[in-house]
């Protein structure tokens, strides 16, 4: 099997087992110590060639939890965000309404 095709196997499993350890996306084209040392752990002899070692089993669990904490950081800015949006939007809808309903007032009395 050429080299290419084990690196594209060992991507996709690697992207697997990250999902599995609940971390959602990780982007393949920037260097992350999670992604290096499962793929070490996948094809060791490019890791050899690369000079990529494995993390130990504390190192590895710390590196996910940091990324874990940083996924849940990012997914709490944009719901807050998004809540945001919607109060204004909301709070601009009622502004409209009561104008609406002032206009419609003083047609009916006139």
């Amino acid at each position: 099997m050429p080299i290419y095709v084990a690196q594209i196997g060992a991507k996709h499993l690697v992207d697997r087992i990250m999902q599995k350890q609940g971390i959602r996306y990780v982007n393949p084209h920037i260097e992350n110590p999670v992604r290096q040392s499962l793929t070490a752990k996948v094809l060791p002899e490019l890791a050899e060639i690369i000079n990529v070692k494995p993390l130990s089993d504390d190192e590895f669990k710390a590196e996910v939890q940091k990324r874990l904490d940083k996924q849940e950081e990012l997914i709490a800015n944009l719901q807050t965000t998004g809540k945001e949006k919607e109060d204004d939007r909301v709070h601009k809808l009622e502004i409209e309404l009561r104008m609406l309903k002032a206009r419609l007032s003083r047609k009916v009395k006139n």
